[in-house]
């Protein structure tokens, strides 16, 4: 049966000033058994739950040697989601207008963000190193845990590069933005047909995976 999985701040949940990464990927681990009767994936939404929900999926397919396809699509330009950064002038001066860095909550969370933005990922062919930000800047909101329980990340080149590489790192299969979804139907065979106002894809998938914010 072809179904729905609501991704919504599943994997990353994004504050208004900072990104929490929590230690472990169970979402993406407990969705693998039913995609391993399933070929074909879309994933709307590029921002950190997409892009981590992406990587996360294609990597626990390889282990498993599952024959997976991945489409993912975006109403944005490009990924980032609530993690957007912004360039300006000629010299390309970046701003990050939403998460300003990232928050890891536990050594394996640390290391998976260090080992993933070290990578070759993003095309074409770019890393995105890390600064530890000792003394961050104090929030309007607040995580579950005390302060201490975080190790505080800024991405050189934005925080949306870090999204990048999670997103290149899941290699999809197709990408595409500028692509609103509208709603869901379903064909004759009862596969999942997304209708997008603009862009798209004109493909039928078995699962979609919703990772954006609700509306």
């Amino acid at each position: 049966m072809s179904f729905y999985i609501f991704a919504i701040l599943a994997i990353f949940s994004v504050t208004l000033e900072n990104a929490r990464i929590p230690a472990a990927a169970a979402f993406t681990m407990s969705v693998l058994p039913s995609v391993a009767q399933k070929t074909r994936v879309l994933i709307v939404g590029t921002g950190l739950s997409g892009s981590l929900t992406c990587y996360h999926l294609r990597a626990l397919a390889k282990k498993s040697v599952i024959p997976l396809r991945i489409d993912v699509a975006d109403m944005a330009r490009g990924p980032g989601g609530r993690m957007s950064t912004t360039r300006y002038g000629p010299e390309e001066i970046r701003a990050n207008t939403g998460a300003q860095y990232l928050s890891t909550s536990s050594a394996t969370a640390a290391a998976l963000l260090q080992t993933v933005c070290a990578a070759s990922s993003t095309p074409p062919n770019n890393n995105c190193p890390l600064d530890r930000v000792e003394n961050p800047l104090r929030r309007s909101t607040h995580f579950v845990d005390s302060d201490n329980a975080y190790t505080h990340w800024l991405p050189r080149h934005g925080t949306n590069s870090a999204v990048k590489q999670f997103l290149y790192g899941g290699e999809p299969d197709r990408i595409v933005f500028e692509s609103r979804l509208q709603r869901m139907a379903k064909d004759s065979t009862q596969r999942l047909v997304p209708l997008f106002d603009s862009g798209g894809t004109t493909s039928t998938y078995d699962i979609v995976i919703l990772a954006m914010p609700p509306k």
